[in-house]
């Protein structure tokens, strides 16, 4: 450890320090708005793959400056306001912080559309700063460990979730998938386009 700087040894201590013994995989960064950007990377660097550009310069909007998180522009110029923000089941975490490291959150379809729409429904009745935007994008991640794309898929089957006043676009991502040495991530169906209050 000589060869490490003070400064930087002091950064790496904060960030064990704060690493949740349960669901932890975006919990990768040293603050919040780096993680944020680095998920809606993520996405964004995905999607192009696909073809399907959804937003490029992705920066973090900063703290007190949200909502939303992060902003970036998208593939015709405009800007794209996203909003990133995680499911996980705090039970879980309450029993990995007891040291029950394996009592993880059991997911059937009513408490995965039921979660996952409080979390867009939150983000939904946001005022937005800044913009204009030409499009609101949601994204929530999980490293529920039981969470996989296959179990989801499963899950939510041909789920639709209701329309919202704002937000265009929603994607849930998935953590590390060895497998596809990706993060996979699906997107989620909503109601009819809405408009975008501001």
């Amino acid at each position: 450890m000589g060869d490490i700087e003070p400064e930087v040894m002091r950064v790496i201590r904060e960030a064990i320090k704060r690493q949740r013994p349960y669901a932890d995989y975006f919990g990768f960064a040293i603050d919040r708005a780096t993680a944020e950007v680095g998920v809606a990377e993520e996405i964004s660097e995905a999607l192009a793959a696909a073809g399907q550009p959804l937003a490029t310069d992705i920066v973090s909007r900063g703290s007190g400056n949200d909502p939303p998180d992060c902003e970036g522009v998208g593939p015709d110029g405009a800007q794209v306001a996203i909003e990133v923000t995680e499911l996980v089941d705090p039970d879980a975490i309450k029993a990995a912080k007891a040291g029950r490291a394996f009592d993880w959150a059991e997911w059937n379809h009513e408490k995965l559309v039921d979660e996952i729409q409080k979390r867009l429904s939150a983000k939904d009745s946001k005022i937005l700063r800044g913009g204009p935007y030409a499009t609101y994008v949601v994204i929530i991640y999980t490293d529920e460990p039981l969470l996989n794309l296959e179990c989801v898929r499963s899950v939510l089957g041909a789920t639709r979730f209701p329309r919202t006043a704002q937000v265009h676009r929603a994607f849930l991502l998935l953590s590390y998938d060895p497998k596809s040495q990706t993060c996979p991530f699906i997107e989620l169906p909503l109601g009819a386009t809405p408009q975008l209050h501001r």
